[in-house]
C-alpha cells in the first residue's frame, strides 16, 4: 500500500511538472489572401436572355486562408491531477498554442478544456507522447 502512495505521488508530480513552465506562444503563419474573379461574358460578343434571366454575371471576391497546427490523438486520453482532468477525444483536433521546455526537453502544448471549464493545455513531445 505504501508503494502505491509513492507511485501516485510520483505520477502527480510528473503530470504537474509542466503547469509552472513558461509557455512560448506559437506564432501562426500570416493569413494569405487571393482575389477570385469570374465572369460569364466577353466584351463585343452578343448574348441573349429570357425575361428575368441575368445577361451578365460577375463574381469578384477575396479569399483569405490561414493555417494552424493541430494535434489529433489516436485514442481517447485522460490526463489528471490536482482535482482536475483533461480528456482528449480520439480523432478530434486540438490547436497547438505554443511550446514549453521541461527539464531541457521541448514540448508542444495543445489547448483543451479542463474538467473545471477553463482552458488548459497538454504537453506532448515530437513523437506524440504525452
Amino acid at each position: 500500500m505504501n508503494q502505491r502512495k509513492v507511485l501516485i505521488a510520483i505520477c502527480s508530480c510528473l503530470l504537474l511538472a509542466g503547469c509552472g513552465q513558461q509557455l512560448v506562444r506559437d506564432t501562426p503563419e500570416s493569413p494569405t489572401s487571393r482575389r477570385e474573379a469570374s465572369k460569364n461574358y466577353v466584351v463585343g460578343q452578343e448574348r441573349s436572355a429570357y425575361v428575368g434571366e441575368a445577361i451578365v454575371k460577375v463574381k469578384d471576391y477575396l479569399v483569405t486562408v490561414s493555417t494552424t497546427q493541430i494535434a489529433t490523438p489516436s485514442e481517447n486520453v485522460t490526463v489528471g491531477g490536482a482535482g482536475a482532468s483533461i480528456t482528449l477525444e480520439k480523432g478530434r483536433g486540438y490547436p497547438v498554442v505554443g511550446y514549453a521546455t521541461v527539464d531541457g526537453m521541448m514540448f508542444a502544448v495543445a489547448e483543451a478544456l479542463v474538467s473545471t471549464g477553463v482552458k488548459g493545455g497538454v504537453l506532448f513531445n515530437s513523437n506524440g507522447e504525452i
